[in-house]
């Protein structure tokens, strides 16, 4: 007659733990290069609002100048 086993062994849990760490890390760094690319495409967005309202501008200006 055997004994069920019960609970995990040492080498069971140190790759639970290894597995479960490297996921999280993955996770993490997945988390920061999505946040860099968002800042980066934000920063691109709010350079071409300015650039377009810049542009906008100096067409009223060149507008009022000629007719003016």
């Amino acid at each position: 007659m055997t004994v069920p086993s019960r609970g995990m062994t040492l080498v069971e849990v140190i790759m639970v733990v290894t597995i479960s760490t490297t996921m999280i890390f993955a996770i993490g760094i997945s988390i920061a290069n999505l946040y860099k690319y968002n800042a980066y495409a934000f920063a691109q967005s709010n350079q071409v609002a300015e650039a377009r309202r810049g542009v906008t501008r100096m067409v009223r200006d060149i507008r009022e100048m000629t007719y003016g």
